[in-house]
This record gives structure tokens, sequence and C-alpha cells, in this order.
């Protein structure tokens, strides 16, 4: 009886000095770093393009490199973004998943999921804007992301909708998003190639498939307006992003998703011979603004996790 008792007393002592030590260090996720064991990550901040990386990363406080898996060209960086509402900071990791398309962005959120077991993940970069919706510099956000992809094609192309291709973003992360105060643009770093831009935010239907839309002259661009002629910018991981998280949480995963992009090039009328059939194309106007719209999008995710977030670090 009094052994146990004793042992009893020495597990509350234990557990009291545990307690002390989170205490100390700021928090059990900090010791848990300290005695070498990765703390809980709230977010999972995805990227594709190494500019896209490049300002998710340099929002990133106390930044650890983390080994990636080459085979796969992943790359990790963990760090901290501080909560101007609570007294303990997000735990991150931002990744860049080394390749386009979707399913590139199923195998990035999946690998992300399985490594960290974030709360929630962002899919943050660049997308082509839809004239008349979105412009160069502007945020735009899911409502919802809808995969392009799948329909029948004979004459041309038609799309199938519904809800097996349109994915919905995190409600509660959209809310918030959507509150970010207009102050966030005052956090981005780079310069625009011109002159710069407003930076509105617009949330709206985005098209999310593997080609590359480079001109409204062409045939599925067409077919897409014709489908969906709401939509307000067009990208390529988001679709498949979104369907390894639902695959995540039907397997138990408790893991929300939102996607947080800026436009870097609006799609236009291409002057006849600009695009060549069967020849790569890069646009110049899109390459130009790149690195601006990756920084504008990093910083708005900062504004968005720092002052809007709607649950507290774990």
């Amino acid at each position: 009886m009094k052994r146990a008792r004793f042992r009893g007393l020495t597990a509350l002592v234990a557990l009291g000095s545990l307690l002390a030590l989170c205490a100390l260090l700021g928090g059990c996720a900090r010791l848990g770093a300290a005695l070498g064991r990765e703390p809980a990550i709230d977010i999972a901040i995805l990227t594709v393009l190494e500019p896209e990386y490049a300002a998710a990363a340099a929002r990133v406080e106390d930044p650890s490199p983390v080994e990636g898996n080459a085979a796969r060209r992943y790359r990790w960086i963990r760090g901290e973004i501080e909560s101007s509402t609570y007294d303990r900071p997000y735990h991150v990791v931002v990744g860049m998943a080394g390749d386009k398309g979707e399913v590139a962005g199923a195998l990035a959120t999946r690998a992300a999921i399985g490594r960290w077991n974030p709360r929630y993940v962002l899919l943050v970069g660049i997308a082509g804007g839809v004239g008349g919706s979105a412009s160069v510099g502007d945020v735009v956000l899911p409502d919802p992301i809808w995969s392009y992809e799948v329909g029948h094609l004979t004459d041309s192309f038609t799309p199938k909708l519904g809800s097996h291709y349109d994915y919905a973003p995190d409600p509660a992360l959209l809310r918030a998003a959507l509150a970010v105060r207009p102050a966030w643009i005052h956090g981005i770093r780079a310069e625009p190639p011109g002159k710069r831009p407003a930076s509105s935010v617009v949330s709206g239907p985005i098209a999310s498939g593997d080609k590359v839309i480079e001109s409204k002259n062409s045939i599925l661009y067409s077919d897409l307006i014709r489908a969906k002629p709401e939509f307000i910018a067009v990208e390529m991981e988001a679709a498949g992003a979104a369907a390894a998280v639902v695959d995540a949480t039907d397997e138990g995963y408790d893991v929300g998703f939102m996607m947080v992009r800026a436009v870097s090039d609006v799609i236009r009328a291409r002057p006849e011979g600009e695009v060549v059939e069967g020849q790569s194309y890069v646009d110049p106007e899109r390459e130009s603004w790149r690195d601006y719209a990756s920084d504008v999008a990093a910083a708005f995710v900062q504004a968005l996790i720092r002052d809007h977030w709607p649950v507290p670090p774990r």
C-alpha cells in the first residue's frame, strides 16, 4: 500500500516537473523539440515553384530545414508564425512539391499529412486570372475548387460538373480569409516589375487541371467558360491536393484544406502566331510577375495565420 502511494506521489512529482519545464520553455511543443521529438504541426503550407517556396519560408520564424525526399524532390522547412491572438505561436512546416500538376499536388499533400499530421493544409502560390474577375496581384480564394480534367471528348470537350469534381475549402478558413484586414498588403516585400497593383481579394470558383491555359483563343478555354462561366482563376495542383485531404479524412485524419493563390498573369486572347500549336510557350507577363505574386500570396497567408486563424495553436 505504501509502495503504491509512493509510486503515485512520484508520478505526480514527475508530472509537476514536466509541466514546469513546459512553462519554462514556452509550451509542451517546445519541450518536445528540446527532447528531440517533432512538435505538433498546426499548419502545413505547400508550394510548388521555387519562388513560392522562398516567399512562404521567408515568413517563418526560427526556421529549421528538414531533410526531404530526394526521389520526389520534396523540400521542407519547419518553424513558427506568431499569433496576435494567443500567447503562443503556430507551428508550421513549409513544403515544396518539386513538380506541377494534380498528381504532384496529391502526392505532396499526402506526404505532408503522413509525415507531419497537420491540423490544416494550405496550398499557396500563383494562379492565372480570368479577365474581369481577378487582376495581376490579386489574391484569389476558392469557392469551390473545380477539377476540369474529367469529362467527355468528342468534337469538343464537355467537362463534368458535380460534387465528385468540386472541392470546397474548409468553411472556417474561407471565412477567416475573407475577413483579413486590408493592412495585410503592407506585408508585401517584393517589388513588382511594373506599377504596383491594388491587390484585392477575390473569391469564387477556381479551375484546377494539368493543362496550362495560355490563351482565350484555345478550344479548352472556350469549353471551360461554356461549362462554368463564373470561374475566376486557373491553376494546376489544388484538385489533387484537395482530393488527398478528402482521402486522408476518410482514413481518420483530422485535417482541413484551404488554398491561397495570387494572380501572376491574366489569360487573354493572343495575337495570331504568338502561340504556336505543338510548341512550348512561356508567357512573358507571368514570368515577370511570378516572384511578386508569390510574395503577395505569402504575405496574405502570414496575415491570415497571425491575425485571423480560427482555432488556437495546438
